[in-house]
């Protein structure tokens, strides 16, 4: 049995674990401090992929896949879930965001790459959306900055925060200077004060820290109260 296998065999369990809350932050740490990957743990995932409820645990198993090498039956789960992304019901019933597959797609299995980013550079969803983004900055960094600022007026509509955080850091850390004047572009050509004082923020932001006087490290949204 796989240490995989072992962290999830605990959701049969949950009068030992405790309550619901609980169950998945154990197994999430359970999950990672998984070592191996074996073919026990590869059944247990086609098994119950389609069991899993929580975020958190969502997350955490994905992040210790991608620890692994590439395997060739966790890439048709990630096919299979990526069918229909947005009418999935593990997004649409469970708000579980299939971003995650998406990247170990990207990682594991290159010869779909461009394939990958067609299909995603523009499917509707900010978060798969963003890792298709993300990975177009390695060979198209101009390209890749234009669809971030896209998916972040977006994100800002909709409030989601998790994409927003996600390209604030890309922003911050960004070397290329031109997306300072990207971000200015935007803020003069949008006509939603809101977004135009999000925008100036956000340019305020980056470039204190390119300039080493920035002071914490709330997000623009945290400084704002939102």
């Amino acid at each position: 049995m796989g240490d995989l296998t072992k962290s999830l065999s605990l959701a049969t369990n949950r009068k030992q674990v405790g309550a619901l809350e609980r169950l998945s932050l154990n197994l999430s740490k359970a999950i990672g401090q998984c070592t191996s990957l074996d073919e026990d743990d590869i059944l247990t995932l086609k098994n119950r992929i389609a069991e899993i409820r929580d975020a958190e645990l969502w997350h955490a198993i994905w992040g210790a896949l991608m620890r692994f090498e590439a395997n060739q039956e966790i890439l048709q789960i990630c096919r299979k879930l990526l069918q229909d992304p947005i009418g999935s019901p593990v997004r649409a019933i469970f708000s579980l965001r299939l971003d995650p597959p998406l990247r170990y797609m990207f990682k594991n299995s290159p010869n779909e790459r461009d394939t990958l980013l067609a299909r995603f550079l523009n499917c509707g969803d900010a978060s798969l959306e963003l890792a298709a983004a993300e990975e177009l900055m390695q060979t198209n960094p101009s390209r890749s900055l234009i669809k971030m600022l896209d998916i972040y007026e977006i994100a800002f509509y909709t409030s989601d925060h998790e994409v927003i955080d996600s390209i604030e850091l890309w922003i911050t850390d960004c070397p290329d200077k031109t997306i300072s004047e990207m971000i200015e572009n935007r803020r003069l050509e949008t006509n939603d004060g809101a977004l135009a004082e999000h925008y100036c923020r956000l340019l305020t932001y980056r470039e204190s820290l390119v300039k080493g006087a920035m002071v914490g490290t709330d997000h623009v949204f945290e400084q704002e109260g939102k």
